[in-house]
């Protein structure tokens, strides 16, 4: 038994841990070999081969190279089983995928039978529908038909249609047209054409009766309007106290009377002393 295990890397004059480190990694090897368990197993077995790996690169020289070889085909062994597997599988649902289909295929032409079979009775019902309906139209058209033995009803004769109505038209009175509006005029005169400064101006104005309007004092600094209406005699009068005249300055006098829709003016003067 001895001289067998001397010719296996781990075993040659080995201690116990070494030994069993060593019988770790052959019994993983072998399970990747038989079984395939594929990445898990490799990855699991790695810290297994790196550890034994490096204890026995202090006992022999050839053991680390024999371990690395050994490593690297079991990592190759156990990367070959995953596409085996996974083509299997692919394989599976590819024949799963063909039988589903074929299913539904199936399935496709059963269901356009039924709907042919349904279609071709819906037609035939209608057929049915249609020839009894032109039957029952027949017989109502028989039903319907006046008999020939029956003598024709005479026609009446419209009766005269009435004479029109006369409508009185009447024409409308004619619009007077309004007179065209007379001239206006107004005249203004002044009380006292030269008068003091304390004393009071009198304007008079004759126009139309009713006319309203202005009259206007132009000093020689400041202007001081009054309201006047003309009375139904044809007169109207404004009276100003002229305190605030200039000696010797004229004052002009403005008056503006509006009446029947025109404004008339006129203008006279006064020089205070």
């Amino acid at each position: 038994m001895k001289k067998i295990l001397n010719f296996i890397p781990g075993f040659r004059t080995s201690t116990k841990w070494k030994m069993i480190v060593s019988c770790i990694y052959y019994l993983l090897t072998l399970i990747m070999l038989a079984g395939g368990l594929g990445t898990f197993i490799i990855f699991l077995s790695l810290p297994f081969i790196f550890f034994y790996g490096i204890k026995a690169f202090k006992f022999r020289r050839r053991e680390p190279i024999i371990i690395l070889v050994s490593a690297i085909i079991v990592f190759f062994i156990g990367c070959g089983a995953l596409p085996k597997n996974n083509t299997a599988n692919s394989n599976k649902n590819v024949s799963q995928v063909y039988a589903k289909s074929s299913e539904n295929k199936t399935d496709e032409a059963i269901n356009s039978a039924n709907t042919t079979n349904n279609t071709a009775t819906n037609n035939a019902n209608v057929l049915s529908q249609n020839s009894s309906s032109n039957t029952t139209t027949v017989q109502t058209n028989s039903a319907a038909a006046p008999s020939t033995n029956q003598q024709p009803e005479k026609k009446q004769e419209p009766a005269p249609a009435p004479a029109p109505k006369q409508v009185a038209t009447t024409v409308p009175a004619p619009v007077p047209t309004p007179a065209p509006p007379q001239n206006v005029s107004i005249s203004a005169s002044v009380s006292d054409p030269t008068p003091h400064t304390n004393e009071r101006v009198t304007i008079n104005v004759k126009g139309p009766a009713g006319g309203t309007g202005t009259v206007t004092c132009n000093y020689k600094t400041t202007s001081s309007p009054k309201p006047i209406t003309i009375g139904s005699d044809g007169n109207g009068a404004v009276v100003f106290d002229i305190s605030r005249a200039t000696k010797g300055y004229p004052v002009d006098v403005e008056v503006n009377i509006n009446s029947n829709g025109q404004s008339v003016d006129a203008q006279t003067s006064f020089t205070p002393r």
